[in-house]
């Protein structure tokens, strides 16, 4: 670093000490983002069962052998069981918070959503050959989302 730059970075340093002591010593910085580590396997996905509201980072690997992907949604209080839900006769929608491409094995991604306190759905919509989705599989699994 030259001179010139190291003296503006001091008085950078120096301005920002200036203004939390100003501001009474500390400023309150939202919280940190909640990491979500998805692992998704054939016809499975491996995570927390729990999170607190706020944002969350979802880190996403598909570990498997065949593409797989990822849809968030929010379901209503009165929902059953994903699982229950997905072989019913009578299907309900509900609302996608995050949908995420499909991931072919060995690729990762992630994505972030902001999440207030209820239960969240995650499923898998690829069709294998047989034309059936992977969430009628059993590609499904939940997330409860509580106060911070």
């Amino acid at each position: 670093m030259n001179a010139r730059r190291s003296a503006r970075h001091i008085v950078r340093v120096a301005s920002i000490s200036l203004l939390v002591s100003a501001c009474g010593g500390s400023v309150a910085l939202p919280p940190s983002a909640t990491v979500i580590d998805v692992t998704m396997t054939e016809y499975h996905y491996k995570l927390r069962s729990d999170a607190p509201a706020g944002r969350a980072v979802f880190r996403v690997f598909n570990a498997g052998h065949l593409d797989h992907n990822l849809t968030l949604e929010r379901l209503p209080t009165d929902f059953p069981p994903i699982d229950v839900q997905l072989h019913s006769s009578t299907r309900r929608g509900a609302p996608a918070v995050a949908i995420m491409p499909t991931l072919r094995p060995g690729q990762r991604t992630a994505f972030a959503a902001d999440l207030v306190p209820g239960r969240y759905a995650i499923l898998s919509s690829v069709k294998g050959g047989d034309g059936v989705a992977d969430l009628l599989k059993g590609m499904s699994a939940e997330i409860r989302v509580r106060r911070r």
